[in-house]
């Protein structure tokens, strides 16, 4: 294969999704909802493009019932002297505005298409520097494709602009010669930072490549590069001073709205939201070297963010890497450093909320990984054949498997992978509120997947022919459980390592210590697996359901 025929491959490639972008009607496919973050950005994209502010007016609320339909599924709003406006960065919507003037919502696709040719053409290049044009190829589609990377490009959201952005600031800082290159990589730094804080990490390859160097001219270059990096990310932060009269996008009265809206009516006004701040973060912040060592393990391995599941490229890059010169060894520190201080600082979620595919926050450092291509053994590209098997829900439905983000994570190879305890408030099964933290009596449980059908009493359901797992949050006072189980039929109960099996035929009672347990905060938690057969149970009068087992539990 020639490289001619790779590029025209990621033109077709390319092609295929500006032909679904241009086809696409995402109102209709997202069934006129939202997931995630996603409606206030599709609001701060349309507010920038025909208005030119990131105001909140009531117009907004209008403009989205016109061109989307119904209202919108969660906003963040804040209030200072100067008015309402919308709690996010402007980067991406303001990068997305001139599309979105032109085309409307399909706007939002038709610049995803463009950056994903953008990052699919870096890519090969990067590849080309080791690697024959076919292997090349191969590499730049594995790396997009056999992660879940592409899947955000189906979101209104700033994951794929920021995974996009710090390609391009990579690629323009680290391969072009001409110095007036990597001057605007630090420009485009100072956006990308806005963006997210954590970005700056960017500025150690751009900057440390040259000043680590040890050579005058490439310093005096580092410094200058740092110099405009600096005044960037000060300007952004000037211009959100200048039009909301606050420097940070998430400081002032800051506020959650997702039933009703400001102006929506009389009766709606900004102090109904959900009252959201960073004020007292560092008395909520909590870490141990348990937890800290926790969330390394899950960082990689575990089941809903996992990157052995979700960006298995990216962790084939990270083992295959085998040094070099000073390059690679700047971007491979520079990832320990992302990696530490994600899992450090956010270490209740750092796997970026429920509503999300992997780790949202992973995106943001994968530009990093992939610059590390041509230092790597190759050996790295033939473990890439498992990724499928974990993701085909996402290739066989993008725009469902990001609605229902916990799909990947309840498929028949979860019980090989944990459950990221320390992320249970946010891993994507709580989108669901009947599986999120449901209250049972001193304890609270969290249901992992969709075999549980309802509750009777004190009872709790369980689908026939189906493992129900969940995490029970229990207090930490708790020194044992007892267990009711009933039912018809051959049942499985797991706990602690205990593996039990019942051929029950009415009601069976038993306690158990609770011996381990992982503590967060004010809670312990732990896991619970029941597996039963089909028996019909009646639930309420003139309604049935085809239920296993029930059970019901009470701490000690």
């Amino acid at each position: 294969m020639s490289e001619k025929q790779a590029r025209q491959i990621i033109i077709f490639v390319f092609l295929i999704f500006l032909s679904f972008a241009l086809r696409f009607s995402v109102e209709i496919y997202q069934n006129h909802g939202f997931f995630d973050d996603e409606a206030v950005y599709y609001m701060m994209a349309y507010s920038i493009a025909f208005d030119g502010d990131i105001v909140y007016g009531k117009e907004d609320l209008l403009r989205l019932s016109r061109n989307y339909g119904g209202l919108p599924q969660g906003i963040f709003l804040k209030k200072t002297k100067k008015g309402i406006f919308f709690a996010k960065s402007y980067a991406y919507p303001l990068v997305a505005a001139p599309f979105v003037r032109l085309f409307k919502n399909k706007g939002f696709f038709i610049l995803a298409a463009l950056l994903l040719l953008m990052d699919l053409m870096i890519i090969f290049k990067i590849s080309r520097k080791k690697f024959s044009p076919k292997i090349a190829l191969i590499i730049s589609l594995s790396v997009m494709f056999l992660s879940v990377m592409w899947g955000y490009s189906f979101w209104i959201s700033s994951e794929f602009f920021n995974f996009s952005l710090g390609m391009l600031i990579l690629y323009w800082g680290l391969e072009k010669k001409e110095f007036k290159y990597p001057v605007f990589a630090a420009i485009l730094l100072g956006l990308l930072t806005f963006s997210k804080l954590t970005n700056a990490l960017f500025a150690l390859p751009l900057v440390g490549v040259r000043f680590f160097s040890f050579r005058w001219k490439e310093i005096l270059k580092s410094v200058l590069l740092g110099i405009v990096f600096v005044t960037s990310v000060g300007g952004f932060f000037l211009l959100e001073k200048v039009h909301t009269g606050e420097w940070n996008y998430m400081g002032g009265e800051r506020r959650s709205f997702y039933y009703h809206f400001p102006y929506e009516s009389k009766n709606v006004t900004f102090d109904k939201g959900h009252l959201m701040s960073t004020e007292d973060y560092w008395e909520r912040f909590y870490l141990t070297p348990r937890v800290f060592l926790l969330n390394l393990y899950y960082f990689f391995t575990g089941r809903f963010a996992g990157l052995l599941i979700y960006f298995l490229p990216a962790l084939l890059l990270l083992i295959a890497f085998r040094g070099g010169e000073l390059r690679p060894w700047i971007l491979f520190v520079s990832i320990l450093i992302g990696i530490f201080s994600s899992i450090a600082l956010m270490p209740d979620n750092f796997i970026g909320g429920g509503g999300c595919l992997g780790n949202r926050y992973f995106p943001n450092l994968y530009p990093l990984f992939i610059f590390l291509i041509p230092s790597v053994r190759e050996w790295f590209r033939k473990p890439l054949w498992i990724a499928p098997f974990f993701l085909y829900p996402l290739y066989l439905a993008p725009i469902l498997s990001s609605a229902f983000p916990a799909t990947i994570g309840k498929m028949g190879f979860r019980d090989f992978f944990p459950v990221e305890l320390t992320q249970i408030n946010s891993i994507p099964t709580n989108i669901n509120p009947h599986a999120f933290r449901v209250p049972y009596g001193k304890i609270f449980i969290y249901h992992l997947d969709d075999n549980f059908c309802g509750r009777q009493g004190k009872y709790i359901l369980l689908k026939g022919n189906s493992k129900a797992e969940m995490v029970l949050a229990l207090p930490l006072e708790t020194q044992k459980l007892r267990f009711w189980l009933r039912g018809n039929g051959l049942v499985t109960f797991e706990f602690q390592g205990l593996k039990r099996k019942f051929l029950l035929s009415g009601e069976k009672s038993f306690e158990l210590p609770v011996r381990e347990a992982t503590r967060l905060k004010t809670v312990k938690l732990v896991q619970l697996r029941i597996k039963s057969g089909f028996a019909r149970e009646v639930i309420k009068k003139r309604t049935s359901s085809f239920c296993g087992a029930w059970f019901r539990i009470e701490a000690f």
